[in-house]
């Protein structure tokens, strides 16, 4: 504190008067800081808006207070920043401090109302009347199945939406060699419309239900977050992952990027976090980046919770649960936690909310992906998708299809869709030149990105395996070793008689 800042008032000397606080006259504190902020104008210019600024500014007030210990403070000490920020805003004789105080004002007032509606965003379902019109607003239609071989768009085709996408692509794959020789080019399919059952539009959510069983074989869901803050947040840890981690899919269109658990190779099968990360950066900023994609998953995994019908949750949950295979926890195996911290980073402010669920253990991040029409096996029967980026100058194409009953989900940013892997289905080609495409870059035409919980078919009995030969957990085994000290005093380790 400056010297020079006592220099006007006149502190009480004897030492009766310093037992007991008096209050000070009217705006005697704010006097005294106003005095302080004229005479250091430039530091406070400085750190009123610096990441720093409510210690350093607490620490000033505090030391303020301090050389007058016969008043009461102006305010409790938690509220010191507030009320200097307070002070400087009405502080008209410095137009720059008090336009920098009033900036700094709407910013914490933004950032309280941005963390309220994140909070309320991720927890609907502890809003029941929210929940209720959210969940009430959503369309339902029943198919039949298509008849085995009559699958639209067909089995192994890529599909194109236009005929400038498909002169595209087909003039590229028939010139591009495969990066397994033994695999046998697929051709491109024109979409015919006419042929497409259902062709689900932007701005509409619904569930489908086959008419025989009636069950859910497709639900979509627009607007999934609602807020563009997150699918910026996504859409830089896709984009990452996308630039250092290994494709898998080489032969499809794209980037696809495996995140969390891994089964192996099936010529060496191992459970364990995926070692994917081809940077030279090192293991620190892979362990860094697993941390973000963990907290993206769970945010993904939070809001499918509020959103999607029980029984799509029901089918992860049981086959993680039963299975006992551990959700994403970045610091496994030394930490198998199911729920643990969320932090969101929001336009640059961190968002930390405690004790949510972590997210189901495996998953994918795509970058304009697309695939013949496939299908796949896995643990549980569903699979659940989100479209966190979609930007470009021409959008056209990338669309969801659902071929075992001919419906198509016409792509669109913020879209999470719950399908069926098991039955006929792809994401289409999009408008874009792939001979200039790269995975460590955006694409100003057309830039799509997804996220998507699917589960390799061998992870059970990877992860069986794996519990069988290891045993106990790390975080288990170390706490085993601290109750037998606790117990004992000391350790053995093997046959003390050999």
């Amino acid at each position: 504190m400056p010297k020079d800042l006592t220099r006007s008032w006149v502190q009480p000397t004897s030492s009766a008067s310093l037992v007991e606080e008096a209050k000070p006259p009217a705006d005697f504190w704010k006097a005294v800081f106003r005095e302080d902020l004229d005479a250091h104008l430039c530091f406070y210019a400085a750190i009123i808006t610096s990441r720093d600024f409510d210690s350093l500014i607490h620490a000033r007030v505090d030391a303020m207070v301090s050389s007058f210990p016969h008043l009461i403070p102006p305010v409790p000490p938690s509220a010191y920043v507030s009320w200097a920020v307070s002070v400087a805003a009405d502080n008209q004789s410095q137009p720059i401090l008090h336009r920098a105080a009033i900036m700094r004002k709407v910013g914490k007032s933004s950032a309280r109302r941005v963390r309220r509606d994140v909070a309320n965003h991720l927890f609907v379902t502890k809003t029941p009347t929210e929940y209720a019109t959210l969940r009430h607003g959503i369309a339902e239609f029943y198919h039949d199945r298509l008849p085995p071989g009559e699958e639209y768009p067909p089995q192994g085709h890529w599909v194109a939406k236009t005929q400038s996408i498909f002169d595209t692509w087909e003039v590229y794959l028939r010139n591009t060699p495969l990066p397994d020789k033994r695999m046998k080019a697929k051709p491109v399919h024109l979409l015919d419309r006419s042929r497409m059952v259902q062709s689900i539009p932007e701005d509409l959510s619904c569930i489908i239900y086959d008419k025989t069983t009636n069950e859910p074989v497709l639900v979509v869901m627009r607007n999934f977050s609602g807020l563009a803050p997150i699918r910026r947040w996504a859409s830089e840890i896709v984009s990452r992952g996308a630039a250092v981690r290994r494709n898998v899919r080489k032969e499809d269109s794209g980037t696809l990027v495996m995140a969390g658990f891994s089964a192996g190779s099936r010529r060496a099968p191992e459970f364990g976090i995926v070692r994917n990360f081809e940077s030279r950066e090192g293991k620190d900023a892979e362990k860094a980046d697993n941390v973000k994609i963990a907290n993206l998953l769970t945010y993904v995994w939070t809001r499918a919770k509020a959103l999607f019908p029980s029984k799509i949750i029901e089918d992860f949950e049981n086959f993680y649960d039963g299975s006992s295979a551990p959700r994403f926890d970045p610091g496994w195996p030394a930490s198998s936690t199911k729920s643990g911290a969320l932090k969101l980073v929001l336009d640059g402010r961190e968002h930390v909310f405690e004790n949510v669920e972590r997210a189901p253990g495996c998953a994918i991040m795509c970058q304009r992906y697309a695939r013949p029409v496939h299908h796949e096996y896995q643990g549980h029967d569903y699979g659940l998708s989100w479209w966190c980026h979609r930007q470009g100058s021409a959008l056209e194409g990338g669309d969801f299809y659902c071929s075992e009953y001919g419906i198509e989900v016409q792509a669109c940013e913020d879209t999470a869709w719950a399908w069926v892997p098991a039955q006929w289905h792809t994401t289409g080609l999009a408008n874009f030149d792939p001979s200039f495409d790269r995975p460590t870059l955006g694409n100003p035409i057309h830039n799509q990105q997804a996220i998507a919980f699917v589960t390799p078919g061998r992870l059970k009995s990877t992860w069986e395996k794996w519990m069988a030969r290891e045993g106990l957990s790390g975080q288990e085994q170390a706490q085993g070793v601290l109750d037998e000290l606790d117990s004992s005093g000391h350790v053995e380790y093997g046959d003390a008689s050999r």
